[in-house]
């Protein structure tokens, strides 16, 4: 049986440091944040963000996404959850996938998946 995989796309970061919302800033042509969405594409997927810039650009693109204005960082996996395992029971794991990593490839995620599906079958 195919494991069902979800990804929590965290999002919610102030941007202090970087001093603008760096999942904005133009990365390889596009948004930062999108590189996230190319490498998640086929997971049961939601955007977790504070931001309503990030909240758009997703809607843009027709992806998931929870705006929220709770202070916590362990908010973004808690309300990640709550959306993903109500719509996909059978769901059984979770990538929690910080939005911020432009150099992370779509082989990457897909041999995580993939070994944690095995596991499952044992």
């Amino acid at each position: 049986m195919k494991s069902e995989i979800g990804c929590v796309i965290m999002a919610s970061g102030l941007a202090k440091r970087f001093g603008s919302n760096k999942l904005l800033a133009e990365f390889d042509g596009k948004p930062l944040l999108c590189r996230a969405f190319a490498v998640t594409e086929g997971l049961h997927r939601v955007v977790v963000t504070r931001s309503t810039e990030v909240q758009a650009l997703c809607e843009k693109y027709g992806i998931p996404v929870l705006h929220h204005a709770h202070p916590l960082r362990s908010d973004t996996v808690q309300l990640g959850l709550e959306y993903l395992l109500p719509r996909f029971p059978a769901m059984s794991g979770c990538v929690f996938l910080p939005g911020d990593q432009p150099l992370l490839r779509r082989s990457t995620v897909d041999g995580m998946c993939a070994a944690f599906a095995c596991s499952q079958e044992k």
